[in-house]
């Protein structure tokens, strides 16, 4: 988009606003927050592995949900603590897994490298339930170069999420979709294929989301990391531009800035606008959860396919 353009506010679906915090700053809400997450993977393998037909997904996204034609001889009871792990199980594992909640689970599967809250694990190896951590698995990189902590957000690689899909096959004790490889392989090719005829000068990506690293990495394009912007307005939301207007000319790009769905679009746009100099193309992506039901985004593949072609949209037309 030229520089003179009046700000877009381009969401990729509907919905209510993710947290974007880390789960190491979020408040006494996090156990309430990661049950109900955990509701929710359980409620998305349910429905993967009740025979109900899912929409196809977009071209060039990868085949299928990861259902399987046959049943297996054994489904395993598996938890999952966000619905993206949720949805790597099923591409991995279709209807050899049975969904549990967490009380019931034989394996409960986590995102590892402190993401999830410890309480839900404790409790779970408690009851005696085996947990599959995987970030520690799939050779984390640090959060940053002065954070050496490993950084958690793996899922939208999609090498580490097939290496995660085996992972939790063989932790569940059965094999992993003879497809799965094919259909990673495929993702793979497509997100390649929409990111890699970007330039150099609109591969820069200056976000309050912290789950684009791996992504990032992975496809060339560099992250530029800003605070999320505050809830109201005023001085808080001018020094919040103020430190946005400078990242983006250290990254010598006019925009976009990428972020979950603030409160007040406009007003982030406005102070934007002010502290730059000029409007600043402002974008909403969701990298962290999968879409509603029925919505091509409510799988893994589905999921990263919509991130991709946004990304490849919204800063092919800065």
């Amino acid at each position: 988009m030229p520089a003179t353009a009046s700000p877009r506010w381009l969401p990729m679906w509907s919905r209510s606003r993710p947290d974007r915090r880390s789960p190491r700053r979020r408040g006494t809400g996090r156990t309430a927050a990661l049950a109900v997450a955990l509701a929710l993977a359980a409620a998305l393998i349910g429905a993967a592995c009740s025979g109900t037909t899912e929409p196809a997904p977009p071209p060039g996204s990868g085949a299928g949900t990861g259902a399987t034609a046959a049943t297996p001889a054994r489904r395993v009871r598996i938890a999952a603590t966000t619905d993206v792990l949720a949805g790597i199980a099923d591409l991995a594992l279709g209807g050899a897994m049975q969904p549990s909640p967490p009380a019931e689970a034989e394996l409960l599967v986590a995102v590892g490298a402190g993401f999830d809250d410890p309480a839900v694990l404790d409790a779970a190896r408690r009851r005696g339930t085996r947990v599959l951590e995987l970030a520690d698995r799939l050779a984390p990189t640090p959060r940053s170069a002065t954070d050496p902590r490993p950084d958690p957000h793996w899922w939208l690689d999609p090498d580490r999420a097939g290496r995660a899909g085996r992972l939790i096959a063989e932790a569940a004790g059965v094999p992993a979709r003879s497809d799965l490889e094919r259909d990673l392989a495929a993702l793979d090719e497509h997100v390649q294929s929409v990111l890699n005829p970007l330039p150099e000068g609109r591969r820069t990506v200056v976000t309050d989301l912290e789950s684009l690293g791996y992504f990032a990495a992975r496809y060339g394009l560099t992250v530029r990391p800003v605070p999320a912007p505050p809830e109201g307005g005023g001085p808080d939301l001018d020094r919040w531009a103020t430190t946005v207007a400078a990242a983006l000319r250290d990254a010598g790009t006019a925009g976009p800035v990428l972020g979950a769905q603030p409160s007040d679009p406009a007003a982030m746009s406005d102070a934007l606008a002010r502290a730059v100099g000029h409007p600043v193309p402002v974008a909403t992506v969701a990298a962290d959860r999968l879409g509603p039901a029925g919505d091509p985004t409510a799988t893994y593949v589905g999921m990263v396919t919509a991130l991709a072609d946004q990304l490849a949209e919204i800063l092919g037309t800065v």
